[in-house]
């Protein structure tokens, strides 16, 4: 699904995808990857670790329910959510971003040379 773009002189710039960031939105969100395919790579280690977070303490209150602790599990949840919602809205303008860079650079290096 991703376009290339033939330069002269040099290797094809494989151009991001907005319906494959969509996928991994959609089925791997919540940990982040879509972020790292957009370029957006700080904002996904924060979802990444986040993710974690909720994880290790939904294992932690599966082991010994304790509502005072159920604390550490909706508070990263909550604030992932609202990623993901902020991620819904600003992926396909990320994707033409990220393009623009990749085309940039590659327009540089063919003035350069």
């Amino acid at each position: 699904m991703e376009e290339t773009v033939v330069v002269e002189s040099d290797a094809p710039v494989e151009l991001k995808s907005k319906f494959v960031a969509y996928l991994l939105w959609l089925f791997l969100g919540f940990t982040g990857w879509q972020n790292f395919y957009v370029g957006r790579k700080n904002l996904g280690y924060v979802e990444l670790c986040l993710f974690i977070c909720s994880f290790i303490s939904l294992c932690i209150l599966a082991d010994e329910p304790d509502p005072a602790g159920a604390v550490f599990f909706i508070i990263p949840v909550a604030i992932l959510g609202i990623l993901e919602l902020y991620d819904l809205f600003t992926l396909a303008s990320a994707v033409n971003k990220y393009n623009r860079y990749l085309l940039d650079r590659v327009n540089k290096k063919r003035i350069l040379l």
